[in-house]
């Protein structure tokens, strides 16, 4: 397992005062460092949290899974949002440097069947 402090960085229309929050009030929202853990099941995670006295529900996992015949990476909370749409990518990324030689997004963007339904017409 690894974890590590990483920097997030955003794009410049995913919080901007036109757009608004793209991250719809995901954990990275107001955010400089988040603790990312990578290479360990959600339970491993979870586990080291709860023995470190760390808030599971402030932390990120890496999730790994083929796409179009490549390994797609992305960081998502450990613990979502029940019974809605996501997570989604909201316009963050961090930099895991320690594991990953260039930026992972971020996708801690969850939305309501309503919003989702409205949103994707």
């Amino acid at each position: 397992m690894k974890t590590q402090i990483c920097y997030l960085f955003r794009n410049c229309l995913s919080h901007s005062a036109t757009w608004g929050d793209s991250t719809n009030n995901g954990i990275s929202k107001g955010r400089d460092k988040i603790r990312v853990f990578a290479d360990c099941t959600p339970a491993e995670a979870e586990t080291y949290c709860n023995a470190h006295g760390i808030d599971p529900a402030a932390v990120l996992v890496v999730d790994s899974s083929p796409v179009g015949g490549r390994i797609y990476h992305r960081a998502k909370p450990l613990k979502g949002r029940e019974h809605c749409a996501g997570p989604m990518f909201g316009g963050a990324y961090v930099e895991f440097r320690d594991f990953f030689s260039y930026p992972i997004p971020v996708h801690d963007r969850f939305e309501t069947w309503e919003e989702y339904d409205i949103l994707s017409r």
